[in-house]
């Protein structure tokens, strides 16, 4: 976890600095779209040296390459420029292993010891289906099983927060369907405002609420009273942009949550999967607005990002070539999911991308494709 305060400012400062070093190092590399391996002749691109070893590399050393925690075999001498790259990679990354649990958030903001707030549910995926095995019947209704997994983790972290600072209020925002409202509306007992800028989405997510609540008073008509219905999440249709009128938002949030004096009012922000400019914005929302005093935002599309990056005045001013839409979305992959393909020897999943790269170059041979 990395924390940037007054004591470790220098650090971070110093690791951002490397990174930005090794992108501009390796600018040709990071933006070599995989669809124009055939067309822009990629291969041809890399050092002699790299060619000779990835020839005859096995596709398990492969991913042991580009997994920081293993170390390929060695038939011959690799260059050293390939082995200099994987280890500056490994020491300039943040650390991808999954927590078991929350303490670190807990130890970070310096809350009470009470290990039952801190805790993940059972994480275990049932044999039919790949379901949530924590996550009741009512819960999983339209929701795939990796959104199930990112709705219970994510949504142990903000109630174990918002019962720690003692706030009762979330703001969801990019909501959608409303998923993960309802999720920490019925079953975390938040205050849950849905704010999506779709007419379309609200009004799905207000009939899913609807479906919801039949079901549980069905459940509580045959004595099963392990839900209750908690008061619904509401629904404001709303764009977030950083210009726009706080006082306005906080009438009609207080308006949805019966709050007469919306002064008083005080809320965390949540945002999972906030599509590129969305991530940035919250933050700039959460510095402006006096009523948030939490922010939980995860990220996505980073190659959507056109106008809030970066926003670190120290980034902004250091000399580099910037970050593209291949190289952001280069950022959007996880390596985990290669590294096991190749490991697995399941690289004929993998081959689909050389297929689908080499209809690139046959279609624009046939000038059946124009790039703008």
């Amino acid at each position: 976890m990395i924390v940037c305060d007054e004591r470790n400012v220098g650090r971070v400062k110093k690791q951002l600095s490397d990174c930005l070093q090794l992108l501009d190092h390796y600018e040709w590399l990071i933006n070599s779209f995989v669809l124009d391996f055939f067309i822009d002749s990629h291969w041809n691109h890399l050092p002699s040296s790299w060619k000779d070893v990835l020839t005859n590399i096995t596709p398990h050393d492969l991913a042991n390459w580009l997994d920081h925690e293993e170390t390929p075999k060695y038939n011959e001498p690799w260059p050293l420029s390939l082995l200099a790259l994987k280890q500056t990679i490994k020491h300039l990354s943040l650390d991808r292993a999954p927590v078991d649990n929350l303490t670190n958030v807990k130890t970070f903001l310096k809350l009470p010891d009470n290990n039952q707030n801190w805790e993940f549910e059972p994480e275990l995926l049932s044999e039919s289906g790949g379901q949530h095995a924590s996550l009741k019947h009512v819960f999983r209704k339209h929701v795939k099983p990796k959104k199930q997994h990112e709705m219970c983790r994510l949504a142990k972290l903000t109630s174990s927060i918002c019962n720690s600072v003692h706030v009762d209020k979330v703001l969801d925002i990019g909501s959608g369907v409303g998923h993960l409202s309802r999720y920490l509306c019925y079953n975390n007992k938040l205050q849950v405002a849905c704010v999506d800028g779709d007419d379309k989405l609200t009004n799905s997510a207000k009939k899913f609420d609807v479906e919801l609540e039949f079901t549980v008073n069905k459940m509580l008509n045959r004595g099963d009273t392990t839900l209750q219905l908690p008061r619904a999440p509401v629904h404001v249709t709303s764009h977030i942009a950083p210009d726009m009128n706080l006082d306005n938002f906080h009438d009609i949030l207080a308006n949805k949550f019966s709050i007469s004096n919306p002064a008083e009012l005080k809320y965390g922000i949540l945002g999972l999967h906030t599509c590129g400019d969305l991530g940035p914005v919250l933050v700039r929302m959460f510095i402006q607005d006096p009523g948030a005093v939490l922010l939980n935002s995860v990220g996505c599309c980073y190659m959507k990002i056109k106008e809030h990056f970066p926003m670190s005045n120290f980034v902004r001013e250091q000399e580099w070539n910037k970050l593209t839409y291949t190289s952001s979305e280069l950022a959007c992959h996880a390596l985990e999911m290669y590294t096991d393909r190749l490991k697995k020897e399941q690289e004929d999943k993998l081959k689909v991308h050389c297929y689908r790269a080499l209809l690139e170059k046959l279609l624009l041979g046939r000038g059946r494709v124009e790039w703008s």
